[in-house]
């Protein structure tokens, strides 16, 4: 018989801030923020980056798919897909720029886990469905 476990978008906020800032070579990820779509099925997280060599900053959002990772007890970050990287109002990235954050981030993230459930360690999940206001983890 299958059972639910549900993950509120509040909870699985707290457990991801605590693994900001995230950082890889000069690019730095921070103040991550989400939200949920039932209708999409995804999970869209915002937050700001900073490269210090470059002295940019900006905003960030990417949408990804959560995925169990049974072994550890973890949703994870899968299937990452950037969909907005800005630098300020009105300012433009240079393509070459743009290309390396592109890169970076998704780097940086994919597979990164965002919730950990250690009573859940091993067991087999059917599915992960997502609300508006979080995850259901169906066992």
């Amino acid at each position: 018989m299958a059972w639910t476990v549900h993950l509120s978008a509040a909870t699985i906020d707290e457990q991801l801030a605590a693994k900001f800032p995230k950082q890889k070579g000069i690019l730095v990820l921070d103040h991550p923020h989400t939200r949920y779509s039932a209708q999409t099925q995804r999970v869209r997280l915002c937050g700001t980056w900073e490269a210090s060599v470059l002295q940019r900053d900006g905003q960030f959002c990417l949408s990804f798919k959560p995925e169990w990772l049974r072994d550890s007890g973890q949703v994870a970050v899968s299937e990452v897909q950037l969909d907005q990287l800005t630098a300020g109002k009105d300012v433009l990235l240079s393509p070459p720029i743009e290309q390396v954050l592109n890169g970076n981030i998704a780097k940086l993230l994919v597979h990164m886990p965002i919730y950990k459930a250690p009573d859940l360690i091993g067991h087999f999940l059917e599915n992960i469905v997502v609300t508006n206001d979080g995850l259901d983890l169906v066992f």
